[in-house]
């Protein structure tokens, strides 16, 4: 290859997702899950879905909900957003016969501290605090 010539790069990468990819990305990349992670997964090379999350995050369509973050919601619509992220979550990997038990195991007890946690913040403010 001469200084001057041009290359192709990513050449062999996928570039053509479907909806059903680009929605399971966006809900565990929305969970706080690593690109190693979503590649392992989805089934995809660990490049493939870099590019993926580049494009996720450039159209933004990220919405970052991690179970940590729980304790710090502030009003119900955070509550709501993060348990509908959990029910698309659960859906998933309930419809899936390979699907990894462990998590759906995650999914549960995530489910169980945003419940406590709402209890929680509900209680507050009938309290008025």
């Amino acid at each position: 290859m001469r200084k001057d010539d041009r290359v192709i790069i990513l050449e062999n990468n996928k570039f053509i997702w479907n909806y059903e990819e680009l929605e399971l990305a966006r809900l565990l990349f929305s969970h706080g899950e690593f690109p190693t992670k979503v590649a392992t997964i989805m089934n995809e090379s660990v490049v493939d879905i870099c590019l993926l999350l580049i494009h996720l995050e450039d159209k933004g369509k990220v919405k970052r909900m991690y179970p940590d973050q729980i304790k710090n919601y502030k009003t119900e619509q955070q509550f709501k957003k993060h348990k509908n992220l959990l029910e698309d979550l659960k859906k998933y990997f309930g419809d899936r016969r390979d699907g990894d038990s462990s998590q759906m195991i995650r999914i549960s007890e995530e489910e169980k501290l945003l419940d406590r946690h709402y209890r929680k913040w509900k209680h507050r403010q009938s309290k008025g605090e």
